[in-house]
């Protein structure tokens, strides 16, 4: 099958708006907006940017954000595993043999290139270790979670002829130590058992400009345990701020799901509270959507052709079906790679009741990502290369966005981008 080249740096422009003609008050917005992509690129990074990032240092979050904050006092979760995980320092973002990146090109991909001979030969970095492995039942692909990877991305949107970059996205993953309950005593064979540790997944989206801000951070825990064997927790920081926690496992012989909401009802000025918790029987092997992301590598990796599995959205289920797609070569921010569109269809199953809100009837991404959500994966190792749809953005409404890979670690061996085309052939 011929490749086919996709080129990230232009968005194509839809048959139709995407979004009603702007509002006078939007006007002076856009307005702003507009004066920043006029701007030197020198200015406008920084201005667009999320604010944490310095304009010549690349950009990288610290270690997993705690699950409530001091200004949110909304309480820490009661599981055994409730702690946040902690992520090693953030390395260079070069892969195996890349070239230095320029202090002036912060976002400057990662570009593997032959040492020269009159450069010493570069130590190889050590390659990943094996990823812990979670077993989701008979029947059931397992979850692999790499052990220490990072991928970075950055968000472009558009706006009519406005485009501009508006904020970064991270995935995370690690593995730690699973600590069990000191209040449950354990008994003898228990305590003869190897060590066992849980996974973590995390998805972050930090961004904006002068008129909305957001750092939202999803943050899914894979436990050694019946409950809950996975929680999941929602924090968005900035203009608006909410909170939610899931837990999934089995309770009393059934598997269900325990959803909890903070709010500022009730709760002293400046802060947030929980909300008591409601809970629903779910499909025993029902997994989060940051979590389902990771579950597609098996695509690639594990040998499956095809994917059917429950995804759980608050208390919303999804039936979920991913399968690889068509083939392209695929340019983005951190090299060309091989890649896979990946093909997948969302569907409510027949027993979850008639949403009232039309808008719940339709399935959303990590992030609010709606509209023709279309997935780019590496296609030897399903890494996620890009991702392409409609992002809500505050009263700018909901924009086009495409968010491209910039910078990785961590990352499995056969995960590299290919070798600059021959000029005669770039020249086509």
């Amino acid at each position: 099958m011929r490749a086919e080249t996709l080129e990230s740096n232009r968005l194509r422009r839809p048959q139709s708006p995407l979004v009603s003609p702007p509002a006078p008050w939007l006007i002076l917005v856009l307005a702003g907006v507009l004066a920043q992509v006029a701007a030197p690129q020198s200015a406008r990074n920084l201005a667009l940017l999320p604010r944490t990032t310095p304009q010549r240092q690349p950009a990288s979050p610290t270690a997993a954000p705690q699950p409530a904050s001091a200004a949110a006092a909304a309480p820490r979760s009661t599981a055994a595993q409730s702690a946040t995980p902690q992520s090693a320092a953030t390395q260079s973002a070069a892969k195996q043999g890349a070239a230095p990146q320029s202090a002036a090109t912060p976002l400057a991909a990662a570009q593997e290139t032959a040492p020269s001979s009159a450069t010493a030969p570069r130590t190889p970095l050590p390659l990943p270790a094996p990823a812990l492995v979670v077993d989701r039942g008979p029947g059931e692909l397992p979850l692999a979670i790499p052990r220490d990877e990072e991928l970075e991305f950055i968000v472009h949107v558009e706006y009519g002829v406005i485009a501009a970059d508006l904020g970064h996205v991270w995935l995370k993953s690690g593995v730690k130590p699973y600590r069990a309950s000191l209040i449950v005593p354990r008994g003898e064979s228990e305590a003869e058992q190897p060590p066992k540790e849980t996974g973590w997944i995390q998805a972050r989206a930090k961004g904006g400009n002068f008129a909305y801000e957001s750092d939202t951070t999803l943050t899914a825990w894979h436990l050694p345990q019946v409950w809950p064997r996975l929680r999941f927790l929602h924090e968005q920081r900035g203009s608006e701020e909410r909170t939610f926690e899931l837990l999934v496992g089995t309770k009393d012989g059934d598997a269900r799901a325990s959803l909890r909401k903070d709010t500022d009802k009730g709760a002293p000025r400046g802060t947030r509270i929980w909300k008591d918790a409601t809970e629903r029987k779910v499909p025993a092997a029902a997994i989060d959507m940051v979590s389902a992301g990771y579950l597609s590598r098996q695509l690639f990796t594990g040998g499956a052709d095809e994917i059917k599995t429950t995804l759980i959205d608050k208390h919303k289920v999804w039936d979920v079906r991913m399968k690889k797609g068509k083939r392209m070569v695929l340019q983005v921010d951190a090299g060309r790679f091989d890649a896979v569109e990946l093909e997948m269809t969302t569907t409510r199953p027949a027993s979850e009741p008639v949403p009232k809100d039309a808008s719940d009837a339709q399935f959303q991404g990590p992030f609010g990502i709606h509209g023709n959500l279309r997935i780019f994966l590496e296609a030897s190792t399903g890494v996620p290369l890009r991702f392409d749809g409609i992002v809500p953005l505050g009263i700018l409404g909901d924009l086009r966005a495409e968010i491209r890979l910039v910078k990785y670690r961590g990352t499995p061996a056969a995960f590299a981008p290919k070798a600059a085309p021959a000029q005669n052939e770039a020249a086509r």
